[in-house]
């Protein structure tokens, strides 16, 4: 584009300066042929005016001889002296006029270099601008070609980054996809969910131990570990195997109960039933039982416990007694 560009610029500069030697010849010629048409005119003049002063001198001189005079008495006879200085005057004023016109034309000579008119001069000039015009018009023919190709060339272009431009995009796609994929065959997709349920679990069971305890332990996973932190302790964190039997008692309800609100999803539970074995618990772990179901009841929950021990029955508000027999089993309700 940039060759095309300066191409055209000096084909523009070359026909301007056709152009203008075109129209300075033009005007030289014409000053010259002015020129000439006035030096030719003073000199037709002048060569008139000498043939008549010369026609005057043969007819002065012969008047002069047919009065036996000489031209000293001719003068004094013919024109006060003041008359024939003006007619001096006026001589050598014209004589300066055609000795500038002369110099006039000498210039315009020098200044075109060549003879006043030079009409195989003029076919030349008239000739290379006939060259500049088609040298022109092939230029722009060829400007008009390259900027087609250009367009064509921008389009592929165009083309080219689309394409591109999509390639990467399902390229992209791909490696998502294959990542994926990977994933799920390495069992690496069922992992995350597990964790992102686990984290759920974790976080809401948290939350019910915190309430049961009296807001003493709180849930917590450390290296994959679940570890219960003692907020009463200064939050000393706690391995689960350290733990008494309350204390696991509750730890494992407060999963128990989170596991099941999320089984349930947008659907409230209202009733839990626990068959664990209390009869392994000491007092201090029944009364910890004790507490957090009666923390779970206010919460708006019916919690039912299968249990053999008396002491954790009695704490009950409502119980249901199930007695053997021969003849079957029989049930009684008690209310607090």
């Amino acid at each position: 584009a940039r060759a095309r560009q300066a191409a055209l610029a000096e084909i523009t500069a070359l026909r301007t300066r056709v152009q203008d030697a075109q129209a300075t010849l033009a005007r030289a010629q014409g000053d010259l042929a002015a020129a000439g048409a006035t030096l030719r005119g003073v000199q037709a003049n002048a060569d008139r005016r000498a043939q008549e002063a010369q026609d005057a001198q043969v007819s002065l001189d012969a008047a002069l001889r047919d009065l036996n005079l000489d031209a000293a008495q001719a003068r004094a006879a013919a024109l006060p002296e003041n008359d024939i200085a003006a007619l001096e005057a006026a001589a050598r004023t014209h004589e300066a006029d055609v000795a500038q016109l002369r110099s006039a034309l000498a210039d315009l000579d020098r200044q075109l270099g060549t003879a006043p008119f030079d009409p195989a001069h003029l076919a030349q000039v008239t000739r290379d601008l006939t060259a500049t015009d088609a040298a022109l018009t092939a230029a722009r023919e060829q400007a008009g070609r390259l900027a087609e190709q250009e367009r064509q060339l921008r389009e592929r272009l165009d083309r080219k980054a689309d394409i591109h431009a999509r390639a990467q995009a399902a390229s992209r796609a791909l490696d998502t996809w294959q990542t994926l994929t990977n994933s799920l065959k390495a069992n690496e997709f069922q992992q995350f969910l597990l964790a992102e349920i686990e984290a759920q679990l974790l976080t809401r069971a948290g939350i019910l131990l915190h309430e049961i305890s009296d807001g003493r332990y709180r849930l917590a996973l450390q290296d994959g570990e679940y570890v219960v932190q003692d907020l009463w302790n200064a939050g000393e964190v706690r391995g689960v195997k350290t733990l008494s039997g309350g204390e696991t008692f509750l730890a494992s309800l407060s999963l128990a109960i989170a596991l099941s609100d999320y089984l349930a999803g947008n659907r409230v539970l209202g009733a839990l039933f626990l068959d664990e074995g209390f009869g392994t618990l000491d007092p201090q772990a029944l009364e910890a039982v004790a507490n957090a179901l009666e923390n779970l009841r206010t919460q708006g929950r019916m919690v039912g416990v299968v249990t053999h021990v008396e002491s954790l029955s009695e704490r009950l508000p409502s119980r249901l007694l199930v007695t053997k027999s021969v003849a079957g089993s029989s049930v009684q309700r008690f209310d607090l």
